[in-house]
């Protein structure tokens, strides 16, 4: 504390007399040195009633106050701080600086007492903010409460405001030390040792033990967490003059809560924000207004507000008891309706007027408040349940179950509006994750509870399927037989009927890859099958592989059946592929006949525009041919292509050229003087050859590239 220049009371002055301490009291020819203004004011109101008693027996409060303020000693107790002047005579003393001075000048004049003959000196008092921390390094100071905060929070698992309020007991503490003329007054110290000095001192000052105990120890239980957290034991001589109420939690007195939550819920709907230093003043003011007296400290005052109500972000909420009983009465009726879960999201937007009504402005700050005071449920990150904790997988499935219906499948929308308390994106990751559903259509799920199978259709299933793996190693879920499956679930697609037997009878016993059904786990594939198909044939067509892949999936897939040939056979023409021992090609010699045609490493491969210098091979040369050749066998060339196609569409590149498809396709168009927009680069790449189709997706980037690349060039 610093002092400044020492004032004298102006009764005819309205001043706030927050942030002051008296000085001194002159009555006539005696003086008297207060500590605070409660001392001023019962040291007047003694004097005032010695002289004038008349004054005070028919007086009960101030005029415009709804206080008992005045009265005997049974009226005490319908006072929040009563004191005693005289076996006749208690008085009111709950008041802030500001209101005991307004008060002491209405009794003056009440008492025909001129002003001038009370001379009170007092002085502003000027607080320590964090930048002047007393721990020394404002820096180290910080760094060291931000890791008792997250031990508080993470290890210890206390609740966010006794983190916060243990904190700023502790700077409380801090306070005292420096006020007091401690040799060691740091506690968020980097050194262990001026911690434990610290805390030795505070225990071993008589006034700090009796002003802890006032304070409900809670001083005492910032400190021992503070070495329990530096690994430190807490010192017998501390639990010795403590008692054994030195680790209860910090907690505000009866009458200084209940004034704070006063003020809290008057003005203060959208939260305290407890670290802004013009905030605690605004506080005080209020307070003032109220006619409410707080405590001068300010750590003090902000460690009663932090215990007084919820800490959500930075702020300190404080909401009436008949809101957190409509609250409760909310979440109760939701339950009774047969619903098993809660999201917090959900209820947030389901009573929106409510949540308007009373302050609740997002799902986050619902969520504090849910769970600092709901009783008879568990809660979790998103959601919240009646009784003991579940994972979210178990609670959204019961609830699927329960709403579903008789229907084989239900739409996710649907659903959801039964479910009004579960969002739409956590119904539709849960049923998409789950054994028990199967996906049907977009948005759409079968109940496998609902799927119609008989025991003698499993077992003719799973027969056939034990039967093709022990002849051909796998079996095709697209070969199993329906039996009346399809007819008593006419309601599905073949597709969605495949998926259901996997899962209903299969895949406890076999592994699905695609629509393969090996016994054991395998890499086993549509490609693979389709190679075991060709291998050893001197030649095959297009459509017979074709016709294979819908054989094995159920499904036609065009890229299936030419990577299966492409890298096992050598295509001939558009639609003939034979065996690579029909086909000779001398490979250096095709390099350096392609060498001549691309040059700047790479070339469309429609831009080899002759043959006519290419050795003989056993087949007429096209580009067919071509890109077999440029596919597997050369060793200076490679092909590109976005897909494998029937159009010749692709890049022939050098080998060492290491760019992807794109750049590449950006790179030509940066060669040319085409317009530069999707439309016209995509006719273009269509036309030369470069792609199979003029739509691509990625021709926004490729046209961003290619304008990068012309401005380098």
């Amino acid at each position: 504390m610093v002092a400044s220049k020492q004032k004298k009371i102006d009764f005819s002055s309205e001043d706030s007399m927050a942030y002051t301490k008296p000085r001194n009291v002159i009555w006539g020819d005696k003086v008297s040195v207060p500590s605070t203004w409660k001392d001023v004011y019962v040291s007047v109101v003694s004097a005032l009633y010695e002289n004038h008693p008349d004054v005070f027996h028919s007086l009960s409060s101030f005029p415009g106050s709804t206080r008992l303020e005045f009265g005997k000693a049974d009226d005490a107790r319908r006072m929040i701080a009563p004191k005693e002047i005289s076996e006749e005579l208690y008085i009111e003393t709950n008041f802030s600086a500001t209101v005991f001075i307004k008060r002491i000048k209405t009794l003056l004049s009440m008492c025909g007492v001129a002003y001038d003959v009370l001379k009170i000196t007092y002085e502003k008092k000027a607080t320590l903010t964090i930048s002047q921390n007393v721990s020394g390094s404002s820096a180290v100071a910080i760094a060291r409460e931000d890791e008792f905060h997250a031990y508080l929070r993470n290890t210890a698992r206390l609740a966010d405001n006794t983190c916060v309020a243990y904190v700023s007991s502790i700077r409380s503490a801090e306070r005292y030390a420096f006020q007091h003329g401690y040799v060691s007054c740091s506690l968020f110290s980097e050194d262990k040792e001026t911690t434990v000095a610290t805390a030795m001192e505070l225990y071993g000052d008589s006034n700090f033990i009796r002003y802890n105990g006032q304070q409900h120890n809670r001083f005492s239980a910032a400190i021992n967490r503070l070495l329990e957290f530096i690994g430190v034991e807490i010192p017998k001589k501390a639990v010795a003059s403590l008692g054994d109420n030195s680790s209860r939690p910090a907690t505000a007195s009866t009458e200084g809560s209940s004034a704070i939550v006063a003020v809290l819920q008057q003005h203060y709907a959208y939260g305290f924000k407890y670290d802004s230093i013009r905030e605690l003043m605004r506080f005080r003011q209020f307070a003032d207004e109220m006619e409410i007296t707080l405590p001068e400290d300010d750590e003090e005052l902000k460690a009663f507000i932090l215990s007084s109500g919820i800490i959500i972000d930075d702020k300190v909420y404080c909401k009436s008891d008949d809101m957190l009983q409509e609250l409760q009465c909310i979440v109760d009726d939701i339950f009774s309706s047969g619903t098993g879960v809660i999201y917090y999201e959900s209820l947030f937007e389901n009573k929106q007027e409510w949540m308007e009504a009373h302050v609740i402005t997002s799902p986050d700050m619902l969520k504090e408040f849910l769970q600092n005071n709901i009783v008879g449920c568990s809660f979790s990150k998103k959601f919240m349940v009646k009784g003991s904790r579940r994972s979210e997988k178990e609670v959204v499935t019961d609830e699927l179950k329960r709403i579903w219906g008789v229907h084989l499948s239900e739409s996710v929308y649907s659903l959801h509006e039964r479910l009004p308390y579960v969002p739409l994106k956590n119904i539709e990751r849960m049923i998409s994750r789950n054994d028990l559903f199967v996906w049907v259509s977009e948005g759409e799920y079968l109940f496998l509870d609902r799927f119609h199978i008989t025991e003698d259709d499993e077992e003719d299933i799973l027969d056939f399927v034990d039967e093709a793996c022990e002849t051909n190693g796998f079996a095709s879920l697209s070969d199993v037989p329906l039996g009346d499956i399809e007819e008593e679930n006419y309601e599905l697609t073949q597709l969605a009927i495949h998926k259901a037997i996997y899962k209903k009878v299969l895949s406890g016993k076999y592994h699905l890859n695609g629509k393969i059904l090996t016994k054991e786990k395998s890499d086993l594939d549509a490609v693979m099958l389709l190679k075991q198909y060709i291998k050893g044939r001197d030649k095959c067509t297009f459509d017979e592989v074709s016709d294979k892949v819908v054989e094995l999936t159920g499904n036609t897939n065009r890229q299936y059946v030419f990577q299966a040939l492409y890298d096992d056979m050598v295509r001939v023409d558009k639609n003939r592929f034979v065996a690579n021992r029909l086909v000779n090609f001398s490979v250096d010699e095709i390099d350096a006949a392609l060498s001549s045609f691309i040059s700047d490493k790479f070339r469309a491969i429609r831009d080899v525009s002759t043959f006519a210098m290419f050795p003989l091979c056993g087949r007429s040369w096209n580009h067919y041919l071509l890109e077999s050749f440029c596919y597997k066998y050369s060793r200076k060339y490679s092909l590109h292509v976005i897909h494998f196609n029937d159009k010749n569409a692709g890049i022939i590149a050098e080998k060492d050229f290491n760019k992807n498809y794109n750049e590449m396709l950006a790179i030509a168009l940066a060669r040319t003087d085409v317009e530069l927009s999707p439309e016209i680069i995509g006719q273009y790449l269509f036309n030369t050859g470069y792609m199979a189709k003029s739509k691509y997706t990625k021709l926004g980037e490729i046209m961003q590239r290619a304008l990068v690349l012309r401005k380098e060039r």
